[in-house]
């Protein structure tokens, strides 16, 4: 987060203002913290030597300081006393030094004398006068440090210098170029030289030095090449602090100084209690950080301030790295270097000056990029893509590294920022890319690695070649919108191409990040597999699986998502991924990187060995074994990790990790009941945190999630038999108690109620729903029983909107269902029995139009384009619960299902299907919908002779969306319950029959029915009294749906363990359910056939206690059969 202070009205400068004084300093305590563990000081370092005691000393009595190198802490006492009197060994070094520039002078005079110093007019005036020898004495220290060829020969050289380091603003020993090239030598030299950075940040001569440069800034002017010089070094070693740790604050003379002598009080108090008790303070490298970053902002307020005409480019440019690379950027700094960089560019040009360098402008965009700064970027990229588009030779002196940060700079900046881009933003960016790959397809052979790695990540962040698809929106990244679309895909095109044949014979020589951005740009540039691809994504998985390369978790979060994106599906490659995901890496990984390496795995359908291993519900402790799968792994570190920081994970990111554990088919009670309660439960003091954050997709994925959890306890029930700890059940049953048992009964039903509120609410009435979405959502809840009649009822007049406008001509991915979107919607619509009145006269004539196209006749290849035959079985189903059966949409449904006239053969239409016969459910379905048509008048149709033998599938589905329960044979079982009903019934002396079955047979014989005469039974009566036809049915929970409107007004159940075996105890009450649409359509038909029908609900039967009880209610129960 970014915020702004004013100092005047027309300038704002990035701070962090939004932090309070307390948590400033804290972090800046954090800041100097990690300083020092950075500078070792667990060991005993450089800092607390003797030399340093020795320098701090001298800093008190301002005496000359001595080199102590290899004084012991024994020895502290004589090296003090040592310091009145310059020591032999730092003459020497100071000699050596002196030596070595005389031997490298150029142009040394041949007779041996020495060459006379170079001469700089002075305020003197002459030579000779005070002026002329501190100017001299400057000029020789200044080539002595020069000629250093170490951190350590700097420090000790000005240790040897007297008062550079011991008096303030050096007592006027050094000038302020003395001042710039002692800073820069040391951050040159610690960088060359390994490990030095560290020695050189915890001496205390540094210390002292830049002290005296902040004092030296208040009484002496610095020229534009010496701030920028010290600019770049203090950023290059890493000291300052950031503008979160530090905010930005105007300082005046006094703050500066003031700033300056806590360090050198700090660096006193260390010495003197080292020497008092041997425990030296720290609290100076804290001081030291916080001057640090004074100084550089000194010298941003002069950039402002003075509006200098002084700077070159080059030093514009490398203060602004200096600025970025620290983060303590601003703004209004930035505007100033880039307006001056651009007129002296410009009058450059005037006057035909030869100062254009690639460098410095590649450096200023990337400085831009990384300090996210906004305001001039626009007018800096415009006038950039004018100089490459201009000047072909300007270009042609790039560098791949210049080339490849340019654009990377143009990336970052556009792709961060909020808002949308301008048409000046786009074309120059557009202009930069154009020119970038065309150098790229000349010269790809002299990109390093990370070259292009990087500038084929710019293009994929740009969307370079690439249609916007209208969801840029929700990702960090943008699509350049091109003028001339088709060339910048061609282009675009060759440049992947170039890169994957550079990048390929050295995939060894990526590092991991180069790797994964590769990947990444891959997955989203490309939108087919060639060969090429295939064999680089397969190199690029292969040296990730490699276990001695160091990856991070954002290595493989990054490639595995790319893979999987891109359909590279490699199990092992996976595996070797997923192997490098260890439990202790899961403490360090964003919540992005745990969801995608979880979405790649899932997508991908890996096998997954461990299946039952987080299964706390239906597998006993005993058989839940230790996960020793990498795949199985990698989810737990996610599951783990979303249980213990949920509020870290945007709602992305926990709707794909759910969606994760139930595409794979991994049950995880423990994670769905933890993210329930984190989204809408009451935990704490604290409010939930609601799912108003939630896309579309993320919230129909999410309940997707939730329902097919419930769907896979089936299934986990079958592999466990007899050791699972739910009793044997199957059906709604099954999934109603697994789900109550999994989330809990309440939760589930205020989640699913938040969800349907968010929709309607959030997301204006589903509105921005696609149709996936509203498809999966009203899905879910039709699954899991939970009917949300507001949610329902919009969902069915959105989809008549929508097929409306379609029919009007409006055709958009909005209005456009697929087959299995449009049956699943209708199919939800009809299990919570909710009343349509017009949708199926407007799916009529729309799936007519998506089918048939205008043609005449019902060809089944048209239909098969558009649905399977199990999606057209549920519409067809769903008109049966409905109760309406428009002629010309029956007549498509058959003609997809069975075919019409001479199509109308099994073997035939398996062919064009691929589906080797329908599903049970299909075929009950379709017994049912014909009995109901033809008892209810609307049939001309009517089912083949050869139906449902020849139509059978020979193989089971492995559809996981299974719709309805029917099976083609009936399952026949008595419930206690029913039991007890029916021995009520026979105390008051009614007659009947338990479980009497009614026949394809005896429907077509009986009642007319429209298909063949089998001895197949189709329908069954709990308790039958068949000569009066008097139906009894006794309904249990897998009968109903749950009414969650309002949430706070349900009853909720408890769980008993009665003989080791979980049991749900259902506290129903009739108040907040209804019948199903199963349920409705069988008492219609029995009705239809001549049946009376009773409906005895379980929880009015649990509350009768006696015989007598039972046998009044059987009595009243029988007696409204004659109201």
């Amino acid at each position: 987060m970014k915020c702004c202070t004013s100092q005047s009205a027309n300038r704002k400068r990035v701070s962090t203002c939004w932090l309070s004084p307390f948590k400033s300093s804290l972090l800046l305590l954090i800041w100097a913290l990690t300083v020092c563990l950075s500078l070792g000081f667990s060991s005993r370092p450089l800092l607390y030597s003797p030399r340093f005691f020795a320098s701090s000393i001298v800093v008190q009595k301002e005496q000359r300081i001595t080199s102590t190198k290899q004084a012991s802490d024994d020895g502290i006492d004589e090296t003090a006393k040592s310091l009145s009197k310059p020591d032999s060994a730092s003459k020497r070094v100071s000699a050596t030094t002196e030596n070595k520039l005389i031997r490298n002078a150029p142009n040394r005079p041949s007779n041996g004398a020495s060459k006379r110093p170079l001469r700089r007019n002075t305020p003197a005036g002459r030579r000779g006068s005070p002026g002329s020898s501190i100017l001299q004495n400057s000029k020789r220290l200044n080539q002595l440090l020069v000629a250093c060829e170490s951190a350590s020969e700097v420090l000790t050289l000005l240790q040897n210098t007297k008062g550079s380091l011991t008096q303030k603003a050096s007592g006027g020993t050094m000038n302020s170029v003395n001042f710039s090239t002692s800073i820069h030598r040391l951050c040159r030299h610690s960088l060359n030289q390994r490990d030095t950075r560290a020695a050189t940040l915890a001496d205390p001569r540094f210390a002292l030095l830049l002290a005296s440069t902040a004092e030296a800034m208040v009484t002496m002017p610095f020229q534009s090449r010496e701030l920028s010089n010290i600019g770049w070094a203090l950023a290059k070693l890493k000291i300052v602090p950031p503008l979160t740790a530090m905010p930005f604050e105007q300082s005046d003379d006094e703050a500066l100084k003031a700033a300056a002598q806590t360090v050198r009080d700090g660096v006193f108090k260390a010495a003197k209690e080292r020497q008092e008790s041997g425990t030296p303070s720290k609290a100076w490298i804290t001081a030291l950080s916080q001057l640090a970053g004074q100084i550089l902002d000194r010298i941003s307020q002069n950039v402002v301030s003075t509006q200098t005409d002084g700077f070159r480019l080059q030093e514009w440019a490398n203060l602004m790295w200096a600025w970025a690379t620290a983060e303590r950027a601003d703004p209004v700094a930035f505007g100033v270097a880039v307006d001056k960089m651009i007129d002296q560019q410009q009058e450059a040009d005037r006057t035909g000056e030869p100062n254009l360098r690639p460098q410095e402008w590649t450096n200023s965009v990337w400085a831009f990029a990384t300090a996210q700064v906004y305001g001039k970027h626009e007018k800096l990229l415009i006038f950039v893509a004018e100089l490459m588009e201009r000047e072909y030779a300007f270009v042609q002196m790039f560098k791949p590294q210049e080339l490849s940060n340019t654009v990377w700079g143009v990336a970052t900046l556009l792709s961060n920022k909020e808002g949308a881009l301008t048409d000046a933003e786009q074309e120059a960016a557009l202009s930069i890319v154009r020119i970038v790959s065309k150098a790229l397809l000349k010269r790809s052979n002299e990109f390093k690695t990370q070259e292009l790695s990087n500038t084929l990540w710019a293009f994929a962040t740009l969307g370079f070649g690439l249609k916007s698809s209208g969801e840029q929106s929700l990702n960090n990244y943008v699509v350049l919108a091109s003028n001339q679309f088709e060339e910048d895909r061609e282009l675009m095109q060759q440049a992947v191409e170039a890169v994957v044949l550079a990048a390929y014979p050295q995939l060894d020589r990526f590092r991991s990040q180069e790797l994964n951005n590769l990947a990444w740009a891959l997955a989203r540039l490309v939108d087919h597999k060639s060969a090429l691809v295939e064999n680089i994504l397969r190199g690029i998985g292969m040296q990730l699986c490699d276990r001695k390369r160091f990856v991070t978790p954002q290595d493989i979060g990054a490639t595995i998502w790319s893979l999987a994106t891109l359909e590279f599906f490699d199990e092992e490659i996976y595996r070797g991924i997923a192997f490098r995901l260890t439990p202790d890496k899961g403490g360090s990984c964003k919540p992005q990187e745990l969801s995608n390496i979880v979405w790649a795995i899932a997508t991908a359908e890996v096998q997954v060995k461990d299946r039952d291993a987080f299964d706390t519900t239906l597998v006993p402790e005993s058989k839940r074994q230790p996960v020793r799968d990498p795949i199985t792994r990698s989810f737990a570190i996610a599951a783990t990790e979303l249980m213990r920081r949920p509020s870290q994970f945007k709602s992305q990111e926990i709707k794909d990790i759910l969606w994760a554990f139930s595409k794979i088919g991994i049950r995880h009670p423990s994670l769905f009941k933890s993210v329930s309660e984190h989204l809408v439960g009451i935990i704490g003091p604290g409010k939930p945190r609601g799912l108003t954050e939630f896309s579309p997709q993320g919230l129909g994925n999410t309940a997707w999630a939730f329902a097919r959890q419930a769907q896979l306890s089936e299934e986990a029930a079958n592999r466990l038999g007899g050791a699972s700890l739910l009793p044997s059940s199957n059906g709604r049953l099954a999934i109603y108690t697994a789900c109550y048992f999994d989330i809990g009964e309440e939760l589930i039903h205020r989640l699913f109620a938040a969800i349907a509120e968010a929709g309607i609410t959030k997301h204006v009435n589903l509105t921005s729903f696609k149709p996936q979405d509203l498809s999966n959502t009203a899905w879910t809840f039709a699954v899991l029983g939970l009917r949300h009649t507001a949610f329902m009822e919009v969902a069915m007049h959105e989809l008549e909107r929508r097929l409306s406008l379609f029919l009007k001509g409006e055709r958009t991915s909005i209005t456009t269902f697929k087959g299995q979107e449009l049956a699943n919607l209708l199919w939800a619509l009809a299990t919570l029995n909710i009343r349509v009145e017009n949708s199926l006269e407007i799916v009529t004539p729309y799936l007519q139009e998506v089918c048939f196209e205008g043609r005449t006749g019902m060809p089944v290849q048209a239909i098969a384009q558009i649905f399977k035959r199990q999606e057209l079985a549920n519409v067809a189903w769903s008109c049966a619960v409905f109760g309406k059966y428009p002629t010309a949409l029956m007549q498509l449904l058959y003609a997809g299902l069975i075919g019409l006239d001479k199509e109308c053969d099994a073997e035939k239409l398996s062919n064009v299907y691929g589906d080797k016969g329908l599903q049970s459910q299909a075929l009950m379905s379709l017994i049912y919908v014909q009995a109901s048509m033809d008892r209810a008048g609307k049939s001309t149709l009517g089912l083949p002779p050869n139906f449902p033998d020849a139509w059978r599938q020979s193989t089971p589905s492995e559809d996981g969306q299974r719709m309805t329960e029917t099976n083609i044979e009936l399952s026949l079982s008595t419930s206690k319950i029913q039991r007890d009903v029916s021995a009520a019934f026979n105390r008051i002396g009614f007659k009947h029959i338990e479980e009497h079955t009614i026949s394809m047979q005896e429907m077509v014989v009986e009642y007319g029915v429209n298909f063949a005469p089998q001895q197949l039974d189709i329908l069954s009566i709990d308790i039958a009294n068949v000569p009066e036809k008097i139906a009894i049915e006794v309904d249990g929970p897998a009968h109903f749906i749950n009414l969650i409107d309002n949430v706070d007004e349900n009853d909720y159940g408890s769980t008993k363990a009665p003989n080791g075996k979980l049991e749900y105890q259902f506290q129903w009450t009739g108040d907040r359910q209804m019948m199903n649409g199963s349920t409705s359509l069988k008492h219609r038909l029995l009705e239809s056939l001549g049946w009376r029908v009773i409906h005895i609900p379980f929880w009015e039967w649990y509350q009768m206690g006696s015989d007598e009880e039972q046998g009044e209610y059987c009595r009243d129960a029988l007696d409204t059969l004659g109201e």
